[in-house]
């Protein structure tokens, strides 16, 4: 023998607690039915042996209710040691990830910088170039030869 709650949804009055008891009861294997329409449940004692609860709930929607299982509290402890177990593994996941990055930050301090190893490259070769294409041209004459020696100091702080 098995007890189990269902949620019965749409019950009003009391010819519905009446309708769903009767319902149940005449389903074979069904040994007890009782049902609260307060809480809009239904407790059934039912032999596992003779009869699949899937039935049970197929009679009942039957009848125009809807019908769901209450998780028991066991179940609903193991869907919370499960939850807990998953969002464990992403935090470890997480700080997995998070510690080559921490340790970059901490021993390479002039990663952002000028003189660092990606951007200083970057930025001696672009400015190198950038300012030797404009001092062949013809802007070495009134407002752009202040602009180029304005660049070529810029370049020689960073070089």
């Amino acid at each position: 023998m098995t007890e189990t709650t269902l949620r019965v949804r749409g019950m009003t009055c009391s010819s519905c607690v009446a309708s769903v008891e009767s319902v149940v009861s005449n389903v074979p294997g069904v040994e007890s039915v009782r049902v609260n329409l307060a809480l809009e449940k239904a407790s059934i004692t039912w032999n596992t042996d003779k009869i699949d609860l899937d039935k049970v709930i197929v009679a009942v929607e039957k009848k125009g209710f809807q019908t769901e299982k209450i998780s028991t509290p066991e179940t609903i402890r193991s869907q919370a040691v499960e939850s807990t177990r998953k969002q464990g593994q992403l935090a470890a996941l997480a700080l997995l990830f998070s510690i080559p990055t921490l340790i970059i930050s901490m021993f390479v301090s002039n990663l952002g910088e000028t003189g660092s190893l990606i951007l200083g490259f970057y930025w001696r070769f672009y400015s190198q170039y950038r300012f030797t294409f404009s001092s062949e041209s013809s802007s070495t004459k009134g407002l752009g030869k202040r602009f180029y020696l304005v660049g070529q100091t810029w370049t020689s702080w960073f070089t």
